[in-house]
């Protein structure tokens, strides 16, 4: 599993990983920056979904991480 695409928020604190698989899949996973520890912590309660391309595994992350998907919102001005 290698990371494919990284969204990081304007504070750095918090991320969504989309990650690409050796089987042909993709996943994400929301994380969170652990100062004390120095390190990303998983956040999501989503689970680990399988999707067939990256550009679905970004949609789901989007339709699934709260607060990705209000700073998209914000971003684009809705």
């Amino acid at each position: 599993m290698r990371p494919g695409r990284k969204i990081v928020n304007p504070t750095g604190d918090r991320r969504a990983v989309v990650y690409a698989h050796e089987k042909g899949f993709f996943s994400f996973e929301g994380e969170f920056w652990d100062a004390e520890e120095e390190c990303w912590i998983p956040s999501s309660t989503v689970g680990f979904p399988m999707c067939d391309t990256m550009e679905t595994a970004l949609v789901e992350a989007i339709d699934r991480i709260p607060w990705l998907t209000e700073e998209l919102a914000f971003a684009s001005g809705s």
